[in-house]
């Protein structure tokens, strides 16, 4: 029999016919349109629903297949050829199951009829269900292990500031013990002390980093800076070491770096200590090279690209990709050797991965390292200048309650080529600030009206003006710097301690206010005077005082003179505090005799007052009483100590 006969008996013989729908995976019924009179069904509804053909014929679709309202049909309301939609299809035992229905006007016998054909879905939404509540308990887990991890991260960044407050305060005494006179192997001891918690202050400031960046709790500054003034004062830092180790430093940099971006310069600088701190660890010879070069990106945008390179020991290439996770240690030997939590170079990632950036690192064939940052910033736009304009110094306002301490920085400022004014606390320096506009502020961090902190939040908020919300603040501690969350926070950009030498001053003005032209940096321009080495604390140290104010002797007469006149006013307030009962008052005014002592190189003043503001501390009158007494006798040996010799001897 040939196809065509075949294919015509088969549809015309009901057998066949009835043979092919019954073996169908899919239910058929026959509807009248007008009635939804259930006309017909296949073999497969009835398996399906256990009804009998006696018992389903004639019901209504609504009683088995339709859950929608009396009136309505979606069928008869469908505007197009075939609706496909899921429905609950009711069994004799009056339970449901899910299905998917295909409805189809048809015209049978002159009969308008829908023909519906149903699909039993019932072990797909068993599947569905099952990868749903799958995915659920997946979502769940993770929602766990990120609450977990941002806990482990809280926990973390609080431990690691609890456990800065006490290494700060031994860092703070073994300072003033190596001060004191010792024996040889107490100064050994003492060293020892100070270099293992400034080893482990280090290990801490990285971990409480590492967690902030994790926790979320990072947001980086977008202010304009120099690229080359940012690579000079990271060189500087490096050099120092370098040096010590015997390995040579090499800088190299594209030859005009006066373009200005914007960007977070202090997280950018963070991670390239991180990088040349490492560089450092692993090279016992040879050198360092530092490189910074610069491609333009569009009108308006500058790729940086940072290289630190090293002749040190390498990286095994299988440790090449995993070098930047956290905990990540080159093998076991380097941790006991060099010692690190491994959480650098992951911090370093993190930094520069906020920035939009990217960190790589590649082995040399002749040996060593070398890391490369690559960090797209904006451009800082050159403002047209007319032509034959002097160039306006740049104006920097200093804020302290010490007298000596205002007279020693406005020194130094106005020797480096900045206009200075003064403010001798908070609230005088919110007028200031309201008055006239400045490029740079130095905050003292401890002032007995309104401490740094607050004046500084109060600066960000526009109290002083908006012209002031944006300048930027560098923060200055006599005291263990405070947690550097606190003063980010507050819009504070550095914090530096007290007191703050030429080389510091110079490159925080480099960093953060730098002026055209020639800078003094060039230090046998300057005159020095050798600090001679001694195991004695000096009740005033001239030779290191000159040298802090460049070798200015009228500077020098004039500052002491300042310092002289005020201190006994300010011991006299610090006796009335401390016979009232007011040790609060009488720890902050402490302070700021410390401070200022220290500015003017009165080194056993302020180690006696350091000792004054830890009795304060403690609550006891009776030590301060005393330490009174002490302080007079100091302050009256300094004053005849002053008075003897030519400046500078």
């Amino acid at each position: 029999m040939g196809t065509d006969a075949f294919q015509t008996n088969l549809w015309n013989s009901n057998e066949q016919l009835e043979v092919i729908l019954s073996n169908l995976p899919t239910g058929i019924f026959i509807i009248d349109s007008d009635t939804l009179e259930i006309l017909e069904v296949n073999e497969t509804v009835l398996r399906m629903t256990h009804w009998t053909r006696d018992a389903i014929i004639g019901r209504s679709c609504k009683d088995i297949l339709c859950g929608a309202p009396d009136g309505s049909c979606p069928a008869r309301e469908m505007s197009m050829d075939r609706l496909i939609s899921e429905c609950q299809m009711k069994l004799n035992d009056d339970t449901v199951i899910p299905t998917v229905k295909t409805i189809a006007p048809v015209e049978l016998n002159g009969r308008k009829c829908f023909l519906e054909s149903v699909l039993d879905i019932t072990e797909q939404k068993k599947v569905e269900n099952r990868l749903r509540k799958e995915r659920e308990r997946v979502e769940r887990l993770a929602q766990e292990a990120q609450e977990a991890n941002k806990a482990k991260s809280e926990f973390l960044a609080n431990i690691s500031h609890e456990l800065r407050t006490p290494l700060n305060g031994v860092l703070g005494m073994a300072s003033l013990l190596k001060e004191t006179e010792l024996t040889e192997d107490q100064e050994c001891y003492a060293d020892t002390m100070h270099v293992c918690a400034e080893s482990l202050l280090k290990l801490v400031n990285g971990v409480l980093d590492y967690s902030n960046l994790e926790a979320g709790q990072i947001e980086l500054s977008k202010r304009a800076f120099s690229p080359g003034h940012l690579l000079q004062s990271v060189a500087e830092q490096v050099k120092g070491p370098a040096t010590q180790k015997n390995l040579n430093l090499k800088i190299d940099a594209d030859k005009d770096m006066s373009t200005r971006v914007k960007g977070d310069s202090s997280r950018l600088q963070q991670v390239l200590m991180i990088l040349t701190d490492n560089a450092l660890k692993f090279t016992d010879s040879g050198e360092i090279d530092i490189g910074l070069h610069t491609q333009p990106i569009d009108n308006h945008n500058l790729l940086l690209q940072f290289v630190v390179r090293d002749t040190g020991i390498g990286i095994p290439e299988d440790k090449l990709d995993f070098i930047f996770e956290r905990f990540t240690q080159v093998d076991s030997s380097t941790t006991r050797k060099h010692g690190g939590t491994g959480l650098g170079l992951a911090t370093a990632k993190e930094i520069i991965r906020l920035m939009g950036g990217h960190i790589g690192v590649r082995n040399i064939e002749s040996g060593g390292a070398e890391f490369t940052v690559k960090v797209p910033l904006p451009l800082v736009e050159k403002k047209q200048s007319a032509p034959k304009t002097r160039q306006k110094p740049k104006s920097v306002l200093v804020v302290d309650d010490s007298k000596t301490n205002r007279d020693v920085m406005v020194s130094m400022l106005n020797k480096l080529g900045y206009q200075c004014a003064t403010a001798s606390g908070g609230e005088n320096a919110v007028e200031v600030l309201s008055t006239r506009n400045f490029d740079l502020i130095f905050m003292d961090i401890q002032m007995p009206d309104v401490d740094g902190l607050v004046v500084s939040r109060a600066i960000r908020a526009g109290m002083a003006g908006a012209d002031a919300e944006d300048v930027p603040i560098i923060a200055l501690s006599a005291s263990p710097m405070p947690d550097e969350s606190q003063w980010r926070q507050v819009g504070i950009h550095h914090c530096v301690a007290k007191p703050v030498s030429l080389d510091e001053l110079q490159t925080l003005l480099n960093e953060w206010c730098p002026v055209e032209g020639p800078t003094v940096t060039d230090k046998n321009n300057s005159t020095t005077v050798a600090i001679p080495t001694r195991k004695t604390t000096p009740v005033f140290d001239r030779g290191k005082l000159l040298s802090r104010l460049m070798g200015d002797a009228g500077i020098l007469q004039t500052v002491l003179a300042g310092f002289i006149d005020d201190i006994p006013t300010q011991i006299d307030k610090l006796a009335q505090l401390v016979e009232a009962g007011s040790l609060e008052q009488a720890r902050i005014r402490t302070h700021g005799i410390k401070g200022a002592s220290a500015t003017v190189c009165a080194e056993k003043m302020s180690a006696h007052c350091a000792r004054m503001e830890q009795q304060a501390e403690l609550g006891d009158s009776s030590a301060l009483a005393l330490g009174l007494i002490e302080l007079r006798t100091l302050f009256n040996e300094l004053k005849e100590e002053t008075s003897l010799g030519p400046p500078g001897m």
